[in-house]
């Protein structure tokens, strides 16, 4: 059953309803969020927003390149397997 959760990015509070067992998935993202804020923050001389928008997008690219990876990894294990196939199929030849 979801339940409100607090959560503070880029020192604002937000409420957020979402399941106890997400809870900690949530903290570590707002966490890893707001660390972006900060990297961006010391290098860029703009506006909270701009550093906001720019962590934001580099998260959902570390995201997405982690789904590849994870798709890629799932493709390379078939790959291996149909090989091993081949390779015992040629040997009883």
């Amino acid at each position: 059953m979801p339940k409100t959760y607090s959560v503070s990015i880029a020192e604002r509070k937000y409420y957020l309803e979402i399941a106890s067992e997400d809870e900690e998935v949530m903290r570590r993202a707002a966490k890893r969020l707001n660390e972006k804020i900060d990297e961006l923050s010391r290098k860029y001389d703009c506006t909270s927003y701009d550093h906001l928008a720019m962590a934001a997008l580099l998260v959902s690219i570390d995201n997405e390149e982690s789904k590849l990876r994870q798709t890629y990894s799932a493709e390379r294990q078939e790959i291996d397997q149909i090989a091993a196939s081949v390779r015992r199929a040629l040997e009883e030849i």
